[in-house]
């Protein structure tokens, strides 16, 4: 903690119009026109994917403007390896807005919005987007949804059966949503929808998925919700039902940009305040950035504002890291928690303590403007940030000047280490090996480690030990590591790694999920049967049971389904004398057991 404080504290002190230190490589996409930047991902070959969009009518504006969505894909040193635009560039009045990029399976999806003039809606209000492209960049399906109104789509998560699930912003009334708020879309892995849901009390912006495959939803209130201008937090299962919806806040405006679950089962949420009462209990001036810590369902367990004498801030997203939390903000104070070197608004990175505690921070941009989007945390600790400047000095470099002086340029940043990680861990997986659990994970550059110890849990949120394996001596290679837990949880279980330093500190890696299905001995009399009639004792009472019989050559000659029961009769008198098998499977398990008749 101490080497992290003096990191940033050390930041603080650079008044130089130079570049910043501590960025690794940064970088301006764009044009003479209008370019934003949304998204800047580390890629499965260890290249970098950029992602946003732009507008590709290239002069002055008498030709008009046609937004498209687009991607750059870099190798890992940074050099492009190609740039594709994705939309109807041919339509003049089409226009193609990229909100998300996500990493699937087999390539990438993203999501946003398309306008145009549309026939049955004859309008040049937006609709839904949702794009699958595979590693070259090349598009495999796109769908749209449409309404009377506009539709937004802006964030999408695959789920952990491979499937997409989709956040909506909707003002239609008719069409493919019904009424105007929040919808939920579950497509499968190839773009047909599974359902679609709408969910009251929140104006949605993004979405994550939760370690028991349910979903959180960060924004302000919609319009049903008694508190419009709070922060609000909407909790739903893997079926898009809500659980619960939280509303954080004071009687002046308060916004909820981004939430993610932490390892302690709660969440952690980066926000705006303009309030001094409610839920805030600090304020500088005007809007300030604010972030909320919650336990498992959403009560609040601390708060923090942060920022200065700028009359608007925000935390715009946040990231859990080894001891504390990382928040990308907007800032252009000169005092308070916020030391910006430059003339206009920066990209300010905060850090925080797990209590909360600020930790200090640094700010990157230039004289003018800088527009932060989002941040991802590498494994070894290095941050990469997307965002937008209207600058050409400071930090920025490559900028391209616009026809009136106001165009952004997509800007990409890579920051180097804040951290000082004692390994990078590399993967993580559960198999069920004959109804056990094999744990196997791989790390690299393990510096001063000393144990892991491997946990587990029935619902995501308490977790017990399972076991402990100590580590290897210190290596700047691959490490491999196993362990078996020969009582692994029956139905779907969760585990996740404690990973412990010499000098005590630890740190815990994602959690993953693995289903185990129930084995009961079923109790069978009698067997071998006499006159080809089972009784099969399950143990207790199942739910939805389904009996197959087959015979020894393995073709089915029984089945039978049944909603609920203890005990179930099998009737084989009318089948020949032999071996037969049974297999039952019912909610959370099964069983399978050879009958004889005779």
């Amino acid at each position: 903690m101490k080497k992290i404080c003096t990191i940033l504290f050390t930041a603080f002190a650079l008044t130089s119009a130079a570049q910043s230190p501590d960025i690794e490589w940064a970088k301006c996409f764009g044009s003479n026109r209008e370019d934003a930047g949304v998204n800047f991902l580390r890629t499965n070959d260890r290249g970098y994917l950029i992602a946003g969009y732009g507008d590709t009518v290239y002069g002055d504006y008498s030709n008009g403007v046609n937004y498209q969505a687009q991607l750059i894909k870099l190798d890992s040193n940074f050099n492009q390896e190609w740039k594709k635009n994705y939309g109807n560039g041919v339509n003049e009045k089409a226009n193609e807005y990229l909100r998300q990029v996500i990493k699937v399976d087999d390539g990438y999806v993203f999501v946003g919005y398309t306008y145009y003039f549309d026939f049955q809606y004859p309008s040049t209000l937006a609709d839904v987007w949702i794009v699958k492209i595979n590693m070259e960049g090349v598009v495999q399906w796109q769908k749209t949804f449409i309404g009377n109104q506009g539709d937004e789509a802006y964030s999408v998560q695959q789920t952990t059966e491979g499937d997409l699930v989709v956040l909506v912003l909707s003002y239609s009334s008719d069409g493919d949503f019904t009424s105007p708020g929040t919808w939920l879309l579950k497509l499968t892995g190839a773009g047909e929808v599974i359902w679609k849901k709408k969910v009251d009390g929140i104006e949605g912006i993004t979405l994550k998925q939760t370690y028991d495959s349910g979903f959180i939803i960060t924004g302000r209130g919609d319009y049903l919700a008694n508190r419009l201008y709070d922060c609000y937090l909407l909790k739903t299962d893997r079926d898009g039902n809500v659980e619960w919806l939280k509303n954080y806040g004071g009687s002046d405006q308060d916004f909820g940009f981004d939430a993610v679950q932490t390892s302690d089962s709660g969440y952690i949420i980066a926000a705006e305040t303009k309030s001094l009462d409610g839920d805030v209990t600090f304020s500088y001036e005007w809007f300030d950035c604010w972030v909320i810590k919650t336990d498992k369902t959403g009560n609040i367990q601390w708060q923090k504002s942060l920022g200065g004498n700028d009359r608007i801030e925000y935390a715009k997203t946040i990231a859990e890291v080894a001891d504390g939390y990382v928040v990308l903000c907007n800032s252009s104070s000169t005092d308070g928690d916020v030391k910006c070197k430059h003339a206009d608004r920066d990209i300010w990175v905060a850090k925080l303590t797990f209590n909360g505690e600020f930790a200090g921070g640094q700010t990157y941009g230039g004289n003018k403007v800088e527009i932060p989007s989002t941040m991802e945390i590498e494994e070894d600790g290095s941050i990469l940030l997307a965002g937008s400047t209207n600058s050409s000095d400071g930090d920025i470099t490559g900028f391209t000047p616009g026809i009136y002086g106001t165009e952004n340029d997509s800007w990409m940043v890579k920051l180097k280490p804040l951290i000082i990680l004692p390994l990078t861990l590399v993967s993580f997986t559960a198999t069920e090996q004959n109804k056990t659990v094999l744990l196997s994970w791989t790390t690299a550059n393990e510096i001063n480690n000393s144990f892991f110890t491997v946990e587990k849990s029935k619902d995501g949120v308490y977790f017990t030990t399972a076991g402990t394996v100590a580590a290897n001596t210190q290596s700047q290679t691959q490490n491999n590591y196993f362990f078996t837990d020969k009582f692994p949880l029956t139905g779907t279980s969760y585990y996740r790694l404690k990973q412990t330093d010499k000098d005590g500190k630890f740190t815990y890696s994602k959690i993953i999920p693995i289903n185990i299905a129930a084995i009961y001995k079923m109790l069978i009399k009698p067997n071998p049967s006499a006159n080809g009639i089972f009784n099969i004792d399950l143990g207790t009472i199942r739910n939805n049971i389904v009996v197959t019989i087959t015979d020894n050559n393995g073709k089915q000659v029984h089945k039978q389904q049944i909603l609920s029961a203890q005990a179930i009769n099998i009737n084989l008198a009318n089948k020949p004398k032999g071996i037969y098998y049974l297999q039952a499977t019912y909610d959370g398990g099964g069983g399978k057991e050879k009958l004889v008749v005779e």
